[in-house]
């Protein structure tokens, strides 16, 4: 099964209900409720293995479902085919389902929103708030008893806790995606949740340490080259990257990010508009007064000061 195929076929099928006439499809609403099961079976036994599988078709599939690294060779499994679209823009994708999330009224959708959310936010490495949009799905999917949601929203927690190095949040969400398995009694998502906790426990996730391999990275590629003089300028250009914020410098390093930083800049820049916003709210007569205040204690100090 294509995954990637079948959420563009949701969604093409969410926005044809939507947008059509109560007249035309009276039971829309019935028909939106068997999607959101549909959408969530199919995410949850697409990581199930195949009939006949290798163990190293196996060991890959693992690897695809957490976010471990794989050597990237052509797959035709779905999993491999649910990676990342080229062409797809997460930012607008985030907002288009931030709209949807305001106007939600059934917690089914509100369930594949969230879940949605967090993996367009996986993409664009916003980890912060992935992990919190993914914590909401498994909030709602436990109180509508949807335990197959509520195993999805754990795997997403652990994807993210695989990119942030966490092992033992890792292991942490594995077990709780295994306990709540318990309640589908399906043998074979039950042996694929096992083999996962198994491949963690056997793998090792250190925190990369950025500006070690960056200057690791940096001699190699100076090395290749030859002129004395250009070796000087590779070096200058590395200076002037280290001295840019992380966020924009030129990646030597395909692939490497350094996720605690990216999420401590998102977090300012959130703290920023935040701030922007409050100060935007005051009303103009407040402002004025505050500036009127100002100006008086001002000229009282400078009064003083020639007494």
């Amino acid at each position: 099964m294509d995954v990637r195929h079948m959420m563009k076929l949701a969604e093409n099928m969410y926005r044809y209900c939507k947008n059509t006439d109560i007249a035309i499809l009276p039971d829309k609403e019935s028909v939106l409720c068997r999607l959101y099961k549909l959408i969530g079976d199919g995410l949850l036994f697409s990581n199930k293995f195949s009939p006949g599988m290798t163990p190293q078709r196996m060991l890959t599939r693992v690897h695809l479902a957490l976010g471990l690294p794989i050597v990237r060779t052509i797959s035709q499994e779905s999993l491999y085919r649910k990676l990342t679209a080229r062409g797809q823009n997460w930012i607008d994708s985030i907002t288009v389902y931030e709209q949807r999330v305001r106007d939600c009224q059934y917690s089914e959708e509100l369930i594949w929103l969230y879940y949605s959310l967090a993996n367009f936010n996986i993409e664009v490495r916003r980890y912060s708030l992935a992990k919190n949009y993914a914590g909401k799905c498994i909030h709602e999917a436990r109180k509508c008893e949807n335990f197959r949601w509520a195993i999805n929203g754990y795997l997403l927690l652990t994807k993210i806790s695989v990119h942030q190095k966490n092992k033992n949040e890792v292991r942490r969400q594995l077990r709780l995606a295994i306990s709540t398995a318990k309640n589908i009694e399906n043998e074979e998502l039950d042996y694929f949740l096992q083999t996962c906790l198994t491949v963690i426990n056997e793998c090792t996730l250190e925190r990369d340490k950025p500006d070690q391999l960056l200057k690791q990275r940096q001699q190699e590629i100076v090395q290749l080259i030859t002129p004395y003089e250009k070796k000087r300028e590779a070096w200058l250009l590395f200076d002037n990257i280290r001295q840019r914020p992380p966020d924009r410098r030129l990646p030597i390093i395909p692939g490497l990010v350094d996720t605690d930083e990216y999420d401590r800049i998102e977090r300012l820049k959130e703290e920023r508009r935040q701030a922007k916003r409050k100060h935007k709210s005051k009303p103009a007569r407040q402002r004025g007064m505050e500036a009127e205040e100002l100006i008086s204690a001002y000229l009282t100090s400078s009064t003083e000061v020639y007494l």
